[in-house]
């Protein structure tokens, strides 16, 4: 994995003095798609190592991975802490949101929003309308940007499974008037 790393980094360096001034408009575009999936499989695999990097942080006396991220590149706090989540989510079910990640047919921003909506999805729904959430949104990521997929995420239980959405919404209903579930 390293040894890609650097050949990405040489490839990268191959065409540092390349001017896009004079491109095609077509092949502009075209470039502009690519470099967004190239940055999010290049996202995918460092969130990947992330995911498995807790001894890294150990071996340095840090807390977290993100806070050796912070320290060692430079790393926005609040931005290596949100990759780390997101790190986490993916390592720890979200196959579908993964795997679409790496094949970069969600960016990393409509990950977060995914990740974000369905790991906030009560356990009581059960795993299968998690797992149709994560789904249905992955699958509303191919026309929706990040704020769009945030406003269908909300709604998402209400999406998957409409009966189990009117039964939590009956339940929150009465918690909030004092009554008992």
């Amino acid at each position: 994995m390293v040894d890609t790393a650097l050949t990405v980094h040489e490839m990268l360096k191959s065409v540092a003095d390349v001017n896009p001034t004079f491109m095609a408009t077509s092949d502009k575009a075209a470039a502009l798609r690519e470099l967004v999936a190239v940055e999010t499989r290049a996202a995918e695999l460092r969130l990947r190592v992330m995911a498995s990097a807790g001894d890294v942080a150990d071996d340095e006396g840090f807390r977290s991975i993100a806070t050796w991220m912070v320290h060692h590149t430079q790393t926005r706090r609040s931005d290596a802490a949100a990759d780390l989540r997101l790190a986490e989510s993916l390592d720890r079910g979200r196959p579908v949101l993964a795997r679409a990640l790496r094949e970069a047919r969600v960016n990393l921003s409509q990950a977060r929003v995914i990740a974000q909506y369905v790991d906030e999805l009560p356990i009581r729904v059960g795993v299968d309308v998690i797992a149709q959430a994560e789904a249905k949104l992955v699958e509303l990521a191919g026309e929706h940007d990040p704020s769009e997929l945030a406003r269908l995420g909300r709604r998402i239980l209400e999406i998957v499974d409409p009966l189990r959405f009117e039964a939590e919404e009956a339940e929150h209903r009465g918690s909030e008037l004092g009554e008992l579930p």
